[in-house]
């Protein structure tokens, strides 16, 4: 009989198992770096710490750095296992015993948390640390005035100063054109007065001046400066300044361009053409400046943003949206109905171009979900690679729901970090546990987090030194058990009625599951389906089926009743927020769900990018314990309708009703007032036909009559 042939592993398996090999050996080189470390401590009580180091590198044929490190170590030795348990390299540890006190004490809390520590994080630590000692306004000024600095040629280095004198007088000349000729109301859909005596001069002296300051620009740069700037946000800024100045000097402004760089829309992206200007004027004094720090406003474009769980919990950590992108029409719908003011754009990712990505340069953060559960791309990846490239945000974050069977794929994660990582970026890998955050769930998110190289610091993973827990009964009791008995008048419950089952039920169930945390939401494939059914009725729920109520009086018949799970209950194992409508059906609004991230642990990591981006420090788990958002603002936002008269409701009726917006609408000027209108009725029909199935549902419960 012929012997079995062995089926070699492939090559995913084969990389772990080199990963854990180099595992093991970097944690036998820590261990034999602290063992050399207390050989070292022992010859201390012969000799004192100059005559040690010259024996070391005499005798012991150490290299001095590595003497050094070693008489470091001596000097911590409470701290030993920490370094053993973190596998510190021994370039790590050389860092790390060069450090200050403080900077040290940051690491080490790293460290205790079992986050991974290199070499170079640790000299980002340093270097946030340096740059936290300067105000926001402060630094901005330094930071501007060394890159003009550095962009300038040689001969015309000193004529910056004459230069930003120039910018500033052309910026009055906008500024008071403004004022003259330009109506208050950003959305009025023709503010500029063109009928005015004046006008056409004074924009066309707007343009001769600015011409005169491009000539002077371009001296002073060179010709295409900000195309040789390469990343960072000084390298941005001097993007955005350049293309305002070109727009005046063509005069591509005002009533032949708009005052932004977004004309099509309400509100811009970019900054605005008088602020990306300003850029190149003469900046404040920095010994004017006031002391204090302003929370700085931080700008997110969010990618597949799912059913909004990473949208609202990067909201609630001071993130604005610049915009939301999601292909799936149920999900467009869900995000607008729920949050009004965000700027939803239905689109595949394959489809948006870099030339869509560019409107959205000098966003803080880009976030999204790069992994596709179903359909020919098993990623998206490729896209978001393209949207990182195209903006330069200062981070991103990437996320996704583990299964055991993505564990695997290294190969996958390797070359996306390695691409991400060429474009000038820091990048990081890390998982969080949705339980340690206050979820009833048991699963674990992956966190993709990339820096770019000009912005110092070190993403933190959120962690909580206590636990936020919050198991089945606790979280999820009060939807599920909704006609329980108040205590003061059970008594009064005839015996054995139907009642006083479902009291008895109510109270053991409860009391059953006051320990469990849930399996993962997302049903899971194949043979593993038999034991992801059965693991969700030990902990309580039937889960074949998702119902829209809880179970009432009359379906309960024993103390076992398992009941079904319902869409509420689900939502808040999630951690939506209560009243969060999803407006899909059945399995879509399960997969809406399930696979988003939970807003709570979004606001975590937010927290911890806003910490990178700016040096604010938060206590964790009150921030967390504070709720998510606002519930009377959901379906609202801050959007007011504006009385009829001044929005063009007719003609967004008939663009609703097929009509392309171009044929309607054929000044490109008003569109943008015809755009938020559509938006704003939207909104409302669908707040409307909300309303209304809840009264059906409410009046007809078992459905409409004949």
């Amino acid at each position: 009989m012929p012997p079995k042939r062995t089926r070699k592993p492939t090559p995913e398996k084969q990389v772990e198992a080199a990963a854990t090999e180099l595992s093991e050996i970097a944690a036998r080189i820590t261990d034999e770096y602290l063992k050399a470390a207390k050989v070292v401590g022992r010859m201390t009580t012969f000799a004192g710490t100059r005559e040690l180091r010259s024996l070391l590198v005499s005798r012991a044929g150490l290299a001095p750095e590595d003497a050094a490190a070693l008489l470091g170590l001596t000097r911590i030795p409470e701290r030993h296992e920490v370094i053993k348990d973190s596998k510190l390299s021994p370039g790590a540890i050389k860092a790390l015993v060069d450090a200050e006190d403080d900077i040290r004490e940051q690491v080490f809390r790293l460290l205790e948390r079992g986050q991974k520590v290199t070499a170079k994080d640790i000299a980002q630590i340093e270097a946030r640390s340096d740059a936290d000692l300067l105000s926001d306004t402060a630094r901005a000024a330094v930071d501007r005035m060394s890159f003009l600095t550095s962009m300038a040629t040689d001969a015309a280095s000193a004529s910056i100063a004459a230069f930003q004198e120039r910018v500033d007088q052309l910026a009055e000349l906008v500024q008071q054109f403004i004022g003259d000729y330009v109506e208050a109301n950003p959305e009025d859909w023709n503010p500029f007065r063109t009928d005015e005596a004046g006008y056409h001069w004074t924009h066309e002296e707007v343009s001769r001046t600015a011409t005169s300051v491009l000539q002077d620009f371009e001296r002073l740069f060179g010709d295409g400066a900000s195309a040789r700037a390469g990343m960072g946000t000084e390298a941005i800024k001097l993007w955005w300044a350049e293309k305002a100045l070109r727009r005046f000097a063509t005069g591509n402004f005002a009533h032949e361009g708009g005052l932004s760089f977004r004309e099509e829309d309400a509100g811009h992206t970019g900054p605005g053409l008088v602020e990306a200007l300003s850029y190149l004027g003469t900046p404040d004094p920095v010994d004017q400046q006031q002391a204090y720090r302003r929370p700085p406003h931080l700008r997110v474009l969010e990618l597949r943003a799912g059913g909004g769980g990473t949208a609202i919990g990067l909201m609630a950590a001071g993130f604005a949206h610049a915009a939301l992108y999601e292909s799936v029409l149920k999900r467009v719908k869900t995000l607008r109905f729920n949050w009004p003011d965000w700027d939803v754009r239905h689109a595949d990712l394959a489809d948006v171009s870099e030339s869509e990505f560019e409107q959205y340069r000098g966003v803080d953060l880009v976030a999204g979900n790069p992994f596709v559960r179903k359909g020919a791309a098993k990623n998206r990846f490729r896209e978001m690679t393209t949207a990182v490239r195209t903006i330069s945000p200062r981070a991103f974050v990437f996320e996704a729901a583990i299964k055991q069977k993505q564990k695997s794929r290294e190969l996958t994660f390797a070359a996306a970090e390695t691409a991400l990582s060429e474009l000038g970026y820091r990048v990081s890998r890390h998982l969080i546990n949705c339980k340690d955050f206050g979820l009833p769930q048991d699963r674990e998110r992956m966190f993709i987090v990339g820096l770019r190289n000009d912005v110092p610091g070190v993403f933190a993973v959120p962690h909580l030194e206590k636990p936020i827990i919050r198991t089945v009964s606790r979280a999820l009791g009060p939807s599920i058990v909704r006609h329980l008995t108040p205590e003061n008048v059970r008594a009064n419950i005839e015996k054995d009625s139907q009642q006083d089952i479902y009291n008895r039920w109510a109270g053991y169930w409860l009391h059953l599951h006051m320990r469990h945390i849930l399996p993962t939401i997302v049903s899971q494939d194949g043979e593993a389906r038999e034991e992801w059914i059965r693991s969700w009725k030990e902990k309580g729920f039937r889960i074949t089926k998702i119902r829209e109520t809880p179970p009432a009086v009359h379906e309960v018949n024993s103390i076992d009743f398992v009941p079904e799970m319902t869409f509420e209950a689900l939502a808040l194992a999630q951690g939506y927020p209560a009243g969060w409508k999803f407006l899909a059906s059945g399995d879509g609004n399960v997969s809406m769900i399930g696979e988003s991230l939970p807003p709570v642990v979004a606001k975590a990591v937010g927290l911890a990018l806003r910490t990178c981006l700016t040096g604010e420090e938060f206590d964790l788990r009150k921030s967390l314990l504070e709720p998510i958002i606002d519930p009377e603002r959901i379906g609202k936002g801050h959007r007011r309708l504006r009385t009829r008269r001044n929005l063009p409701v007719d003609m967004a009726t008939r663009v609703l009703a097929g009509e392309p917006i171009d044929v309607v609408q054929r000044n490109h000027m008003r569109r943008k007032i015809l755009k938020y209108t559509i938006a704003v009725i939207e909104s409302y029909r669908a707040h409307e036909e909300q309303v209304e199935t809840h009264w059906e549902e409410t009046l007809f419960p078992d459905g409409l009559p004949d």
